[in-house]
């Protein structure tokens, strides 16, 4: 237990450190949005919170289609 709970605060920072790149809150699901972003050439929204959509295709074929990821 003792491990575990010593564990915490450079897990906090990592989680800080990545919050950061990702400019979004640390959590599992934005942390997946931003690497689709990355991989399919994704323009994010800019608020995390919007209704359905997460972002929009960048270029190629699907360019200016909307997109859920998950």
């Amino acid at each position: 237990m003792s491990y575990l709970a010593g564990t915490l605060p450079a897990m906090d920072a990592i989680d800080a450190e990545l919050a950061e790149l990702i400019d979004r809150p640390m959590t599992s699901g934005h942390l997946g949005e931003w690497i689709a972003a990355q991989i399919f050439n994704i323009e994010l929204e800019a608020s995390a919170a919007a209704a359905g959509i997460d972002g929009r295709f960048h270029s190629g074929a699907l360019r200016g289609r909307t997109v859920n990821i998950k």
